[in-house]
């Protein structure tokens, strides 16, 4: 039996990025256990470097498993700072078919991924 319902995860090292500055953005707007701002990272000058990176990389993925005829383009993006509980807790991005994750610093957090279809795992046989 194959998996026809998997999930692909790619890791990438961006390079040529001011971390820095992405580190104060966050910092400053970072807003902790509440409803994100999700449209200016799209058009903040600091990220346009990680903005296009992200692009790409998704464009890339987007091609390898579907087709070139399509462009993906970003068309939300945040911050988030320390654990904040709008997003520690597990949840899907329902209406998105790409989802990126850049950490301009990580000192002792990970992340993880669960299955996004539990309910077809419950039923397997484990044989």
């Amino acid at each position: 039996m194959q998996n026809i319902f998997s999930t692909g995860i790619q890791v990438h090292q961006l390079e040529g990025i001011d971390n820095e500055k992405l580190i104060q953005y966050a910092e400053k707007y970072s807003l902790r256990n509440q409803l994100k701002e999700k449209y200016d990272i799209l058009n903040n000058s600091i990220f346009s470097t990680v903005n296009n990176l992200v692009e790409i990389k998704m464009n890339d993925y987007f091609n390898h498993i579907y087709n070139n005829t399509h462009h993906i383009k970003l068309t939300e993006a945040w911050a988030n700072v320390d654990n904040d509980t709008a997003i520690t807790v597990p949840h899907t991005h329902k209406f998105h078919f790409v989802v990126a994750v850049y950490y301009p610093l990580s000192t002792d957090g990970s992340i993880r991924f669960m299955n996004p279809m539990p309910n077809l795992i419950v039923h397997q046989n484990d044989s």
